[in-house]
């Protein structure tokens, strides 16, 4: 999309490999380093839960209160680099197979 919006309608390299889309970026001008990496790799979305404080109305009472209370939420970030290493941000969020854990001693 980057180099199209640069050059004509027709049939683009880029439908055909990254080698050939990088090279017409190239030719167009785009330098796609130059790009967020939310847009080269896409987003992730991660849903998070943790305390916070939550202010309410006591329907008892009327009056006003604030407590802390255990609330999850999503968060978006670009997405990072995806390996096959155990270290990685993959094997850290997805949680791995019973089949495929090692076995306990």
């Amino acid at each position: 999309m980057a180099a199209r919006s640069r050059t004509s309608a027709s049939p683009s390299p880029l439908n055909r490999s990254t080698r050939a889309g990088v090279e017409h970026w190239s030719q167009a001008g785009v330098n796609w380093n130059e790009y967020p990496d939310g847009c080269k790799r896409g987003r992730v979305a991660v849903r998070l839960t943790g305390e916070r404080e939550t202010v309410y109305v006591d329907r008892r009472t009327g009056r006003e209160e604030t407590t802390t209370a255990v609330r999850s939420w999503w968060e978006t970030s670009a997405a990072p680099h995806f390996t096959t290493s155990s270290e990685g941000w993959l094997a850290a969020t997805i949680p791995m197979m019973p089949s495929f854990a090692p076995a306990a001693v």
